[in-house]
């Protein structure tokens, strides 16, 4: 009897720490600047800071619903749709 709770609270303990671990995977993985959609993140956030907005352009594909993109206009005269 004893030697089943002691297994018992070795599955548990180990249940937790490898939840605990996988979660601390997923945080990494989602703050890692190299994954796509960080770059992507990153690339949005240096559009908006350097250039600035001359129109937007709706967009209504069936696929993906109605939705939004800005048009930048700048500095070195690229004009970018995000």
């Amino acid at each position: 009897m004893a030697e089943k709770t002691i297994i018992g609270k070795f599955l548990t303990v180990g249940t937790v720490v490898g939840f605990v671990a996988l979660v601390m995977v997923f945080m990494w993985l989602a703050n890692d600047p190299d994954t796509p959609a960080n770059k992507m993140k990153a690339e949005i956030a240096n559009t908006k800071a350097e250039c600035y907005v001359i129109g937007d352009m709706r967009d209504y594909s069936k696929s993906q619903g109605h939705f939004m993109r800005m048009i930048y206009k700048c500095p070195d005269g690229q004009i970018r749709i995000r």
